[in-house]
């Protein structure tokens, strides 16, 4: 590298052989003392050097040179061999064209004097020149993803002047007498005016040497800037704006070229209304002192657009751009660079316009003419691709995408060190694709060369190396990482901290991701406050109606959300919805996303009418602007079908799902997280359908594609565990859905903190499959530990403890606590009161779970009471034929049949059925449940034919429906067997009990509880049949299994040995049979409520069997006993 520059500085040498003294004065100004120390200083000069280079050793050049030549003379300064080039192209356009070398062209002769008029007339920035930085690019930032590369050119005014080569050759040729007459003269004149001209010279000199220093301070400006410094490029810029001030004229055109700079630094400090400012202080100088299509002119036009569409006016960005694309397109040829580089600025405005399409097709174009008109290998052509693949992945093409970022690349590693910062940017763009089709390892692969890259070639706190640490965060976080995530992000906010101001917007995006990640592992409180601190930066410096601002209160909007507390987030998505309608285009995307936001909020406030009409505004949005198959509209055919399934539809749900699952089957690869979450979806329709082999087929599908992409130990993984638990746990499996709630839980213990709100959700979970089993203790255990970790974490007054509180409450029900699950479900509900509107769905949920319980408890009245309340709230927010308000009428018939009101207990239920058989598939479980609750109403009402017709149909669903080994078959074969028995058909009362017998124990424990219950049927069936040794055989299996699982005191066995007395005495053996009954009397006298009617009852039965054997003492005994039982059972009565 050291002799190439060596090399190219002796080129310059011989170049400045070639060049007018003027020429050759600029040069030199612009070197400096040291040639080869300047040279890789000033990207400008290196690059002229090479270009003549190439064009000295090839020894002709072509028509195609002539820009070539142009640009690099006007980047070193020399105006005269500009013009001289220039001219001699006009004059051979004229004639026969030849070729010739560049020393031909430099040094042939022409009328110096047109020559020098033209300059005086054209040209009335002479005196700027030698002020010029020595870099000439102005580097536009819109965008940080569209506008990385971005750049317009600062071309220096052309001066012309006649070439030093040529004055030297030159001689007079008049008379040797008229020579030296003027020689005398010029001797005279010169000694006459001596002291003028050494004033006039120190003068001279003086200016001459400050504008120099004023160029020196331009020139280190740059290099701050480039090294990302840009408090001391500004600092450097304003001394040398006060240097020029004391020497040139206020409107003089450096003062433009200045401001421009000045304006740059600002943009990437992040103040683009100061940026904003100074290039509207360039703007009415050039249009006072530069002809109206100066390329200076466009570029200020290019550089107030950028900061316009920075500020979010891009209206204004798009009129600014466009002004300056009519100066080129009239003083440029149609394929000119600089007319691609104005439609890449325009295109990127129409990119955050949201018309992609347009922005394609204008990236296209400027890509076409670069192709045109510069090297295959050009590097603008490398930052067209990596444009236009930017587009293409916004627009969900990722395949394309990648390709185009590939030929960037590969542009890139042609052509520049290996080490060079582009050819990060490369590798940072592809693994943005990758990322975003799923592929985190090869993104963070890609992100990773990135960094390594920067870290090698730039300074320690660069703010590209921010950008990368960010990039990586985001795979982690994608990859459920946290940790990493954060520990990147604050690496990244760590950098920006450091070089930008306080209010910068990167400042600003850093506290937005780092929020996001606190929301995602739970940490809503920490996530709002980095949130606010985002939107407090971006309120400070961007106005009041700027995208960025509406990005703000949508994330906020997102943690309260989150926290349940709807309210606030649809006032903050309200806020982002007002912003963009009042900015953006009618159809642009982030309108789209605003409406979908409000839509989630609306469904889980419950309103899903609102929530529907919000998210079919998304799709309409979606559909105007997308390709049919883009990811954007997959989200929100997701998002409608899970309203519908809220709503009741599920065949209108599941329709939407797969409108999402195909468009990504065709856009997405095969392991895909996306597909993931769509599997999932339609499982949940299969599942609310009563479909759970599909639904399990669904969940399965879902959970191999993450098991092939994500780390073991991903939240996703857990989450899809749960989801399969749930179908199992639902088809009656509890053994395979334990196992697979355990999975989830041990991933969750792992990975997360020890009160993590997720954690919670798993021990409710267990506990759920715990208490399906009977195993209340368990169930109490997990339901606890969930709710110690909600009570730790969330605000007093969150949904989530609601939840703990009412499946607390169902485990004490089934523990027959009535008191205890009264008061966690009343605890629950004065939750919701608070939280919810008073006529959210989720209140409905809890009036019917408080009016199980009064009716257990008796108080049937108010049981009604708090049924009437859901099924009020349900009539007005739910569709007629929803399904929970089927449910409801169910609930309100069992209250009346409990109250002997069968009529209208049976119309209740036949409410329920028909809303069931409308919206429901004919085999679906609730059917079934329907077809069950009827069937006991006619057994109440003695109607046991079509008692046994309903528990039929109930079971021919349910055979079609579940698995062989499912409880629910249980339930049936009991109830037929039930109503058989009342029929006094006990041989097919014991045939079904028998069966139901078969899946108890291929399902339960041998000491199962409900094991007992069947036992101790089939015990009653064989005793009314008259087979007392085996009732007897029964009745004894079912108080062994009492005996070991329940209370000493408990009911059940107070009946059992009840019923084993009989036996006995039915068989003859009156000592054991007496023994039993005493210990049943024994049992029950001692409990804290003794039942002294069925005392009073069970002694008054001793007496008669002892006054029947003749044993008058022991009867008279049991009369005693009999009585006082008696007088005790009327004293708890009164």
């Amino acid at each position: 590298m050291a002799g190439s520059l060596n090399y190219r500085a002796v080129l310059i040498t011989r170049i400045q052989d070639l060049l007018s003294d003027k020429d050759r004065e600029r040069l030199c100004f612009l070197l400096g003392k040291d040639t080869p120390e300047m040279m890789p200083e000033n990207c400008s000069i290196s690059e002229t050097s090479r270009v003549l280079e190439s064009l000295l050793e090839k020894g002709i050049i072509s028509n195609q040179d002539y820009d070539s030549v142009i640009q690099a003379f006007t980047n070193i300064h020399c105006y005269d061999a500009v013009k001289r080039v220039k001219v001699y192209r006009t004059n051979q356009a004229c004639k026969t064209q030849r070729s010739v070398s560049l020393q031909e062209i430099l040094l042939q002769d022409s009328a110096e004097a047109t020559i020098a008029h033209t300059i005086t007339i054209c040209d009335p920035s002479e005196s700027k020149m030698d002020t010029q930085p020595s870099s000439p690019f102005l580097h536009t930032i819109a965008n940080h993803e569209m506008l990385t590369n971005t750049s317009i050119s600062v071309k220096t005014k052309k001066q012309e002047n006649i070439t030093q080569s040529r004055c030297k050759n030159r001689a007079f040729k008049g008379p040797l007498n008229i020579r030296s007459q003027i020689l005398v003269g010029v001797i005279v004149l010169g000694v006459m005016s001596l002291p003028f001209v050494i004033v006039l010279s120190k003068k001279y000199i003086e200016r001459t040497l400050k504008l120099k220093q004023a160029t020196k301070l331009i020139n280190i400006g740059w290099n701050h800037y480039t090294a990302a410094e840009y408090s001391k490029a500004i600092e450097n810029y304003a001394a040398a704006v006060s240097i020029r001030m004391q020497i040139l004229p206020k409107s003089h055109p450096d003062f433009a070229i200045t401001y421009n700079y000045i304006g740059l630094a600002y943009n990437s400090l992040g103040k683009y209304s100061t940026a904003l400012e100074y290039y509207q202080k360039a703007l009415p100088i050039l249009q006072k002192t530069v002809p109206v299509l100066h390329s200076h002119l466009a570029m200020t036009f290019n550089n107030i657009g950028s900061a316009y569409s920075a500020l979010g006016d891009h209206s204004r960005a798009l009129e600014n751009h466009q002004k300056a694309l009519v100066v080129q397109e009239k003083a440029l040829p149609a394929s000119h660079p600089d007319i691609a580089t104005t439609n890449n600025n325009i295109g990127s405005v129409y990119y955050h316009m949201g018309e992609h399409s347009r922005a394609l097709e204008i990236q296209t174009n400027a890509l076409g003419i670069r192709e045109k008109t510069l090297a295959a290998d050009h590097p603008d052509i490398a930052t067209s691709h990596s444009k236009i693949g930017v587009l293409y992945s916004e627009m969900g093409d990722h395949s394309k995408a990648l390709e185009y970022q590939n030929k960037a690349l590969s542009i890139r590693q042609r052509i520049l060190p290996t080490d060079h910062p582009d050819i990060a940017d490369s590798y940072n763009n592809i693994g943005l694709v990758y990322s975003s089709i799923g592929d985190q390892s090869r993104a963070l692969e890609n992100h990773q060369k990135a960094l390594n890259i920067q870290h090698k070639t730039l300074p320690e706190f660069h703010p590209s190396l921010a950008d990368s640490y960010n990039n990586i965060a985001g795979v982690y976080h994608h990859m459920g990482n946290h940790p990493r995530a954060l520990q990147n992000h604050h690496k990244a906010f760590g950098i920006r901290k450091k070089i930008l101001p306080a209010d910068h917007p990167d400042i600003a995006n850093s506290y937005n991701n780092i929020g996001l990640v606190y929301s995602s592992i739970g940490d809503q409180p920490r996530a709002l406050e980095n949130q606010k601190k985002a939107l407090s930066v971006r309120q400070k410096i961007l106005p009041a109606l700027h995208p960025d601002l509406a990005t703000s209160y949508s994330n906020i909007a997102g943690v309260y959300h989150h926290m349940s507390d709807h309210t606030k987030a649809l006032e903050y998505a309200k806020k982002a919805l007002g912003i963009r309608q009042k900015t953006l285009p009618a159809f642009h995307p982030s309108l789209a996303s605003s409406y979908s936001n409000i839509a989630g909020v609306y469904h889980h406030m419950g309103d899903d009418t609102s929530a529907l009409e919000y998210e079919e505004k998304a799709l309409g949005i979606r559909q105007k602007i997308l390709p049919v198959f883009h990811p954007d509209l997959a989200n929100s055919y997701d998002s409608i079908g899970v309203i519908y399934s809220r709503m009741g539809d599920q065949s209108r749900a599941l329709e939407n799902h797969k409108k999402a699952l195909d468009i990504q089957e065709k856009t997405l690869p095969a392991f895909h997280p996306n597909l993931a979450g769509s599997y999932n979806n339609i499982a949940r329709v299969y599942y609310r359908m009563g479909d759970y082999s599909r639904a399990l087929e669904s969940h399965q599908k879902a959970l191999d594609i993450r098991l092939k992409t994500l780390p073991p130990f991903h939240q996703d993984l857990a989450d899809s565990y749960n989801n399969i638990a749930g179908v199992y746990h639902r088809m009656g499996n509890h053994v395979i859905a334990l196992e697979y709630e355990e999975k989830a839980l041990g991933i969750q213990e792992r990975t997360l903190p020890p009160f993590h709100p997720h954690l919670s959700g798993s021990y409710n979970n267990i506990a759920l499959v715990y208490s399906r089993v009977g195993d209340q203790p368990r169930a109490l255990e997990k339901h606890k530990k969930a709710l110690d970790i909600q009570e730790r974490t969330l605000p007093a007054f969150h949904p989530d403890l609601a939840t703990s509180y009412h499946n607390i409450a169902a485990v004490y029900y089934h523990m027959d606590d009535y008191s205890r699950a009264l008061e966690y479900e009343e605890k629950a509900l004065g939750i919701q009161e608070k939280i919810l509107p008073a006529s959210h769905p989720d209140l409905a949920t809890n009036y019917n779970g408080i009016a199980v319980i009064y009716s257990s408890m008796g108080d049937q009245s108010r049981a009604l009471e708090n049924h009437q309340k859901a099924i009020d709230i349900q009539q007005k927010t739910l569709p007629v034929f929803h399904p929970d308000l089927a449910s409801s009428y169910n609930n309100i018939g069992l209250i009346y049949s409990i109250m002997g009101n069968q009529s209208r207990a049976l119309e209740n239920h036949q409410k329920a059925l028909n809303i069931r058989q409308k919206t429901l598939p004919a085999f679906h479980l609730d059917v079934a449940d329907s077809y069950n609750k009827i069937a006991e109403i006619y057994d109440l009402m003695d109607d046991y034919p079509r008692a046994l017709e309903s528990h039929q149909k109930a079971l021919d669903i349910r055979l079609k429906s579940l698995p062989p080994l499912h409880l629910d078959l249980v339930d049936s074969y009991n109830s037929i067997a039930s109503v058989y028995f009342s029929m006094g058909d006990q041989s097919r009362a014991l045939e079904n009990y028998q069966k139901a017998l078969v899946v108890k124990k291929k399902t339960f424990s041998a000491s199962h509880p409900s094991l007992a219950m069947t036992y101790n049927k089939i015990c009653s069936v064989y005793s009314e049949m008259g087979d007392y040794s085996k009732a007897l055989e029964y009745g004894k299996k079912a108080i062994g299994i009492w005996r070991k699982t329940l209370p000493a005191s408990h009911w059940n066995i107070v009946v059992g040995y009840n019923n084993i007395g009989f036996l006995y005495w039915k068989l003859g053996k009156h000592s054991s049979a007496f023994k039993n009954y005493a210990k049943s009397g024994e049992i029950e006298e001692k409990t804290v409520s003794p039942n002294y009617g069925y005392l009073a009852r069970l002694y008054d039965k001793m007496r008669v069997l002892y006054e029947g054997l003749g044993k008058e003492a022991s009867a008279h005994e049991y009369r005693k006993k009999a009585l006082e039982m008696e007088q005790k059972s009327k004293l708890v009565k009164a």
